[in-house]
């Protein structure tokens, strides 16, 4: 994905604008060409945490790659903070599904976390001390400080799972899309990530949650998106 590194067309945030914002946007499935998203329209505040929902296939995952800007748009707008996708790769930080990756890829942990700082370096620049420490930080705050070493392919799902979600935070993004993340996983993976999920929102993180569980979603959620046949059903709030 070197579409995402471009640190030299950052820009700052508009004063007062949504942390996102969709407007009547269309996307097209690239094989069969048939409508993935169907005039998609809604607004999310800066610091809210929102879940996901809807039956698979439902498009929770084609709207959360569209707004990291991995799918292409046929009509409509996306804007984070104001801009569009193309001015702000680094507010946006995106955690695919664990299946999404090649956990067989020869990598550490420490390595595949570091990967979160290079939408600040650009493809060659070196981490430095800074980013070091950063990604040390997150590792520990996420319970994997005694794996840092360890091959991802030797890491167990949950870990896998926190890994994933380590390299996304370190990134920095003011918005953060997190795709199942708590699918599969054993329970203290599951405590970790909301603890982390509620840090994060108290730092004014804005948080979107592709879920399943709906089962907590009034008391670990600011608002409900509801997703069927690329649609948007309902946007309410808790």
């Amino acid at each position: 994905m070197p579409f995402l590194y471009r640190p030299h067309r950052h820009r700052e945030p508009v004063i007062g604008a949504p942390a996102l914002a969709l407007e009547q946007v269309c996307v097209l499935h690239p094989r069969d060409k048939q409508i993935a998203l169907d005039q998609v329209s809604f607004e999310i505040a800066p610091a809210q945490r929102v879940a996901l929902v809807g039956a698979n296939g439902a498009g929770k995952s084609t709207l959360l790659k569209t707004i990291v800007g991995l799918m292409r748009i046929e009509s409509g707008k996306v804007s984070i903070y104001g801009n569009p996708i193309g001015l702000c790769y680094h507010r946006v930080a995106y955690l695919p599904q664990r299946g999404e990756i090649d956990w067989r890829f020869p990598v550490s942990l420490e390595r595949l976390v570091l990967a979160g700082r290079y939408v600040h370096l650009g493809w060659f620049g070196t981490p430095n001390a800074e980013d070091r420490a950063i990604c040390q930080t997150v590792i520990a705050q996420l319970g994997l400080k005694a794996l840092t070493q360890r091959q991802i392919s030797q890491l167990s799902g949950g870990q896998q799972q926190r890994a994933l979600l380590a390299r996304a935070i370190v990134q920095g993004a003011d918005l953060l899309l997190l795709d199942e993340p708590f699918n599969a996983v054993d329970s203290e993976t599951r405590e970790i990530i909301w603890n982390v999920l509620d840090q994060l929102q108290q730092q004014g993180k804005t948080v979107v949650v592709a879920t399943h569980d709906t089962a907590q979603l009034a008391q670990q959620f600011d608002r409900v998106l509801e997703m069927s046949d690329g649609k948007v059903l309902t946007l309410r709030q808790m």
